[in-house]
């Protein structure tokens, strides 16, 4: 075996320097190697982390692979010998890496700036072989062997999952078109971001991705007149209308329920602090946690040879936005372990799902073609839920030759109206349910945006004893969890002020919420309409949240004092 090795190593070796001459683009060949088209051949077999047999295959055959750890493993004794060969997102060659038949498996990224990977064999005995497509590569997985250093692999699907998430919210960039509220300083217009901004808008529940699309919210960044822009939260660690906070940012990478809060997060039975401290125990995914301050999730682990963890990269929704930070042994430690942060898992990691939005290509980015429309945005953007009774406003970003604007309701045409002088449709009065709008000139058609208007009731009532009833009823949306808080009405009175509005203290007590306590809806409390629950004596508020395909809504508030 030793033998065989140095013989592979040898040709892998004169493998490259063929190669970089032989191999132009995605054809070309090289002598004595082939590329792998079926995979089946010669003991290899490659896995999509995503989690679905089919899509693999059909990825497989188009080349095309979603954000995601692509595995390669491949029998001991099969009589073949593998190269992997990278690229670069113009198909110019980087690297050859040669591996040998042994039992094991071959992972990730192997060449600074490499997006796509081709697997070439050389034939021992028997077969023919044809050329194969280039593999966009998924996770940025490496291996040094020269330091003997080694990038930890995610243990399963899950967790591959979950850093596919971890990477979306924090690496989707886009530019701003008009001045954009932040809390820590407004971003000027033509700023390119990168991440999700940092918002705490827990008034309206309006999380990236948890409850607003991301969809919705780039749709609505390339808006300059939508709600990203033009509204703003008067609340305690909030300002712009969209956005996300540390806890809905780990909410999403394990796909939770609801929107929960840190002071939430390590209370729930699926994830536990580990009775093991130690940094070198330390999994991808694994979450660092202080109660009621703050939550960051581990992305990536650099171990020596031993195992014991050099480098830590670690990612968090903090003012300004989403950001990744890599650390060392020591200044890990400091930032996060001498603060009271604790080592926290998710036990059922092994079960979250990703799946890469049709928009984002793993490459390129994001494919403005396939997820902006030139003509029309709603100002919540496309593919968002409006709340019963307010008036629909969509922006016309460009009237090209149209002149009329088509209302469809439920596939329905209900109306159509002129393109007004200010180029702004607004639909009032609309009833509940899903809208199409598209603007015309005769058979000629534009593109059609889309929203929800959803109705969503509940009401409350005091059953004595501590004990609070809430009823919640919608025909068109699915209730998924209730929040509530105590109100806060003196530090909303504050917060406004701040921002240069005036409130009375009953207004901020309506509109205020501290972090609000979120708690999933059981089957059996939506076939009831109603669930109830225990607080102490008090005021409270409490809103139900509602969820459609395009995302999740809040109910009003209803404020109960409890007996």
């Amino acid at each position: 075996m030793k033998a065989m090795k140095k013989g592979l190593l040898v040709l892998g070796i004169l493998a490259f320097c063929l190669l970089s001459a032989a191999f132009v683009g995605r054809g070309g060949g090289l002598r004595g190697w082939y590329a792998v088209d079926d995979l089946s051949v010669g003991g290899i077999s490659v896995t999509d982390l995503s989690g679905d047999e089919t899509q693999s295959a059909n990825r497989m055959k188009t080349g095309y692979w979603p954000l995601g750890a692509v595995y390669v493993r491949w029998k001991e004794d099969s009589g073949v010998a593998y190269l992997a060969v990278f690229y670069n997102e113009n198909y110019e060659l980087l690297k050859a890496t040669e591996f040998s038949t042994d039992s094991g498996k071959f992972s990730g990224r192997d060449a600074e700036g490499a997006k796509y990977i081709r697997f070439l064999f050389k034939k021992v005995k028997g077969g023919n072989f044809s050329e194969g497509a280039a593999l966009p590569v998924g996770c940025v997985i490496v291996a040094d062997k020269k330091l003997g250093t080694t990038h930890d692999l995610p243990e399963n699907a899950g967790v591959a999952n979950v850093l596919a998430r971890a990477e979306l919210c924090a690496s989707v960039t886009y530019e701003t078109r008009a001045v954009l509220p932040n809390q820590k300083e407004d971003f000027p217009a033509g700023k390119t971001v990168s991440g999700i901004v940092y918002s705490s808008t827990r008034q309206e529940t309006l999380y990236v991705p948890n409850t607003v699309s991301l969809e919705s919210y780039l749709t609505a960044m390339n808006d300059p007149q939508s709600y990203l822009y033009t509204r703003t939260v008067a609340l305690r660690k909030s300002k712009t209308y969209y956005g996300t906070v540390c806890s809905a940012y780990v909410s999403y990478c394990f796909d939770l329920p609801c929107v929960y809060t840190t002071n939430q997060l390590g209370r729930l039975d699926s994830i536990r602090a580990l009775e093991n401290q130690s940094m070198d125990g330390l999994k991808l995914g694994d979450i660092l946690l202080l109660e009621g301050t703050h939550v960051c999730i581990v992305i990536d682990i650099l171990r020596d040879e031993r195992g014991r963890v050099l480098q830590i990269t670690e990612a968090e929704a903090t003012p300004p936005g989403i950001r990744t930070r890599t650390y060392s042994r020591k200044g890990f430690q400091e930032r996060w372990f001498d603060q009271g942060y604790r080592i926290f898992r998710y036990e059922n990691i092994d079960s979250v799902t990703f799946e890469a939005p049709a928009w984002l290509d793993p490459v390129k980015g994001i494919r403005t073609e396939l997820l902006l429309n030139p003509n029309l945005c709603p100002r919540r953007g496309d593919k968002a839920n409006w709340p019963l009774g307010e008036t629909v406003e969509i922006d016309v970003l460009d009237a090209a030759d149209y002149t009329d604007a088509e209302v469809y309701r439920e596939d329905e045409l209900i109306s159509v109206l002129s393109i007004p002088k200010d180029r702004c449709l607004r639909l009032k009065d609309l009833s509940s349910g899903k809208y199409f709008v598209r603007l015309s000139n005769g058979a000629k058609k534009s593109e059609p945006v889309s929203f929800i208007v959803v109705e969503a009731q509940i009401s409350v009532e005091d059953l004595g004893h501590g004990t609070v009833r809430i009823w919640f009823d919608s025909w068109n949306a699915t209730p998924s969890w209730f929040a509530w808080c105590y109100p806060d009405g003196k530090t909303a009175v504050a917060e406004a002020a701040k921002n240069g509005e005036a409130l009375t203290y009953n207004q901020a007590e309506r509109r205020h919420m501290a972090a609000a306590n979120a708690v999933e809806l059981t089957e059996e409390d939506r076939k009831r309409g109603c669930t109830v629950s225990s607080f102490a004596s008090g005021v409270w508020m409490f809103k139900v949240e509602f969820e459609t395909e395009y995302g999740v809504i809040s109910s009003d508030f209803v404020t109960l004092k409890v007996s």
